[in-house]
């Protein structure tokens, strides 16, 4: 901890502009200069903090990349500062959203040879980040947005680099100074897109170890769906069979059952609500657990659609997946991508449906049908909701007879029904 205290000196000027440089983080002599190391300070006069529109990640604003159309941007990096996780050096930034999966060649024209000692920069320029703000102090830390190796050509400050398997969500580009000189750049930069047909990562383990009695996956339930005839593989597609058919905003109960389980075991589940083809944020992680008894289960994990999961006709498909893994925890973490040694992933397929709140009889419709539904429930066992938290009006989590008088006086101009809390 250290405190700073600044006192008028002779040759101070009131109303003057002076800025103040801390350095906060480890200084390798062979990439960054002294004036980026921990403890250094420096309190200059006359400078006046001008900072570029897009000097931070979060302040780049996104603009649309649609199949084989060429956007251009340009960039001025007077005024910039070191920020976000990247730590490495002063950057801009331009964040872009495909239309669609694709690829990307992205041309880069600056007008200085801005590029550090040694090539280093070759090492960091082919990364981008998928996430702003980047998530801890690494610059290796959620910035890998690309599937292979990008393809360099040219030089170092003006090249030409292919990024593959762009998914559609936003991306934010770093633009990078040289770390010797410090010096800012005026620069253009193109961008274009080749669409590509979307897919998963992929998931899988060992399917060897099947033969030798570890962990598989021998079930899964929910919502009406079973699958119960498994077998062993490192990989199965189940995505023909079902769908599952899960509500916006309410929770169904999923069980998953092992064959040959091991105390170690840890189940994931993902499902893809928002139908970007990416399974990897938190966004999409229903569930892990591991119970540690060894048993065979069964494992449970409730899965309850976000109320923005989209609908069919609002995404790019009118179903989405659900990706389920089981793995032993002591060896592998439980990830939806990649390749485990032991245990084994399934795909299937859910379909996302909306309802109304006080549709009791399920038509879509909120009218005085619906009350005589509840009626009929309730006073003679007729048919309940579905999903019943439709026919909860009041929000209390039953469905009884002062739903039935919550919708009616609703019909009547009362309060209108609430369902979920």
């Amino acid at each position: 901890m250290a405190t700073l205290q600044f006192h008028g000196a002779a040759g101070e000027v009131t109303g003057s502009c002076y800025l103040l440089r801390i350095g906060g983080w480890y200084r390798d002599p062979d990439y960054l200069p002294p004036s980026q190391g921990v403890g250094y300070l420096s309190f200059e006069e006359g400078l006046t903090p001008s900072f570029p529109p897009n000097n931070d990640c979060d302040q780049a604003v996104p603009f649309v990349l649609s199949d084989g159309v060429t956007v251009t941007e340009t960039g001025d990096q007077t005024g910039m500062t070191n920020n976000s996780c990247l730590i490495l050096d002063a950057t801009t930034w331009h964040a872009f959203t495909p239309d669609t999966c694709m690829d990307l060649v992205v041309d880069y024209n600056g007008t200085d040879d801005n590029s550090g000692d040694g090539g280093f920069w070759y090492l960091i320029t082919d990364y981008m980040l998928d996430d702003c703000p980047c998530y801890g102090a690494n610059q290796f830390v959620g910035v890998q947005a690309y599937g292979p190796d990008p393809e360099f050509t040219d030089g170092r400050y003006s090249h030409s680099a292919t990024y593959y398997d762009l998914l559609p969500k936003t991306y934010y580009y770093p633009v990078y100074t040289g770390v010797e000189d410090y010096v800012a750049e005026n620069y253009v930069i193109n961008f274009t897109g080749t669409a590509k047909e979307c897919d998963y990562c992929g998931a899988t383990a060992n399917p060897d170890v099947c033969d030798f009695g570890y962990e598989y996956i021998s079930g899964v339930e929910v919502a009406g769906f079973a699958n119960t005839a498994n077998g062993c593989d490192g990989y199965q597609d189940f995505t023909g069979l079902g769908p599952a058919g899960l509500y916006r905003g309410v929770d169904h109960l999923m069980t998953v059952s092992l064959g040959d389980p091991y105390v170690s075991d840890t189940i994931g589940v993902w499902v893809d609500w928002d139908q970007n083809y990416d399974i990897t944020v938190a966004y999409d992680h229903v569930a892990t657990t591991s119970d540690g008894n060894g048993g065979p289960g069964p494992w449970f994990a409730t899965l309850t659609p976000p109320l923005d999961a989209k609908l069919p006709g609002e995404g790019v498909s009118g179903y989405t997946l659900m990706r389920v893994r089981v793995n032993d925890g002591g060896v592998d973490s439980p990830l939806p991508c990649g390749t485990n040694v032991y245990g084994e992933v399934e795909d299937y397929v859910v379909e996302v449906l909306d309802w109304v709140c006080g549709d009791a009889d399920g038509n879509g419709v909120f009218e005085q049908a619906d009350v005589t539904f509840l009626v009929d429930m309730y006073f003679s066992g007729g048919a309940v909701p579905v999903p019943w938290q439709a026919g909860d009006a009041n929000a209390d989590g039953f469905v009884n007879i002062a739903d039935i008088v919550y919708l009616a006086e609703a019909l009547n101009g009362g309060t209108a029904p609430v369902c979920l809390p």
